[in-house]
């Protein structure tokens, strides 16, 4: 019989000491091979340059197996990432469910998932956590110019937001964007994801060209960095998330470019726009294909 848990489940602070529980071996990987590093150990990628150590696990909260609960629950963990002389503690947040997190570092998308999984009534002893890893170095988006770039995203989004949303009450104090850019997509799930990667520098663009709608655009790698709660599985505080395609050519010099919206498993809509170039300004002329809504 499976149990009913009011509250979240199993919250967890790792407090051991790194001196007792590192491990001599480091561990070697290659891009997109994923490999499995226990806590407070050290993995590398040679051909990379790329040095990564799992610091710490500060919250697991996953509704464990055989439980049913209020929320899913999730893992928020740290793994620190250096390559030359930058490096930097990544916050990987893991919703539960057997979910995922992804995040990135400089010009990398690492996709991570915390073992074990919580079972019923069996905590975690802190030292047999492990993490898995997939590092993976996307193209960096370079269709057009930045500047035109940050238009054609910005006019789509605009266009997405204000006007092809059939929610007229849309939380855009909290506007999340996508910044790792696919090609596969509700309306074309059998495309090959071909993941790119929105620059710092193209994303402070995009939220120039945005701020009169939003004042407060957040960023994220993936949607599955964020919160999902209830059984609607709106995003936790609510707002709206927006993820994006490719930049792609279409006819007579006009640019293809998908962007969805999400607020809850039943609203949310997303289509691929036609841009142009009118006296130098970018615009949405129009769409392609079929649009998909919930």
């Amino acid at each position: 019989m499976k149990k009913l848990a009011l509250f979240a489940v199993l919250l967890v602070a790792v407090v051991v000491p790194l001196a007792g529980c590192a491990s001599n071996k480091t561990i070697e990987a290659s891009l997109d091979q994923t490999f499995e590093v226990p806590i407070h150990s050290a993995a590398s990628l040679p051909s990379e340059d790329l040095h990564l150590t799992f610091q710490a696990v500060s919250e697991d909260s996953r509704c464990p197996t055989g439980v049913e609960c209020v929320s899913a629950g999730q893992a928020v963990y740290t793994v620190r990432f250096t390559r030359g002389d930058t490096g930097e503690s990544v916050t990987f947040v893991e919703p539960g469910g057997n979910g995922q997190a992804t995040a990135t570092f400089l010009d990398y998308v690492i996709t991570a998932q915390l073992k074990p999984y919580p079972a019923q009534d069996a905590a975690i002893p802190p030292e047999e956590y492990l993490v898995s890893l997939t590092v993976s170095r996307p193209h960096v988006v370079d269709a057009a110019p930045e500047d035109d770039l940050a238009a054609m995203y910005a006019a789509v989004i605009r266009q997405l937001l204000t006007k092809d949303s059939a929610n007229d009450v849309l939380d855009l104090a909290n506007l999340y964007l996508v910044y790792v850019t696919r090609d596969a997509t509700p309306i074309d799930p059998m495309a090959a994801p071909d993941p790119h990667v929105l620059t710092p520098a193209l994303r402070d663009k995009i939220a120039a060209h945005l701020s009169d709608i939003s004042s407060k655009i957040q960023w994220v790698a993936s949607m599955a960095n964020l919160p999902i709660e209830g059984t609607g599985a709106t995003v936790a505080g609510g707002g709206v998330v927006v993820s994006l395609g490719n930049v792609r050519p279409g006819e007579a010099g006009t640019w293809q470019l998908y962007a969805g919206l999400y607020v809850s498993n039943l609203d949310g809509t997303g289509r691929v726009y036609i841009l142009g170039n009118t006296d130098g300004t970018w615009q949405v002329t129009g769409d392609t294909g079929v649009a998909w809504v919930s």
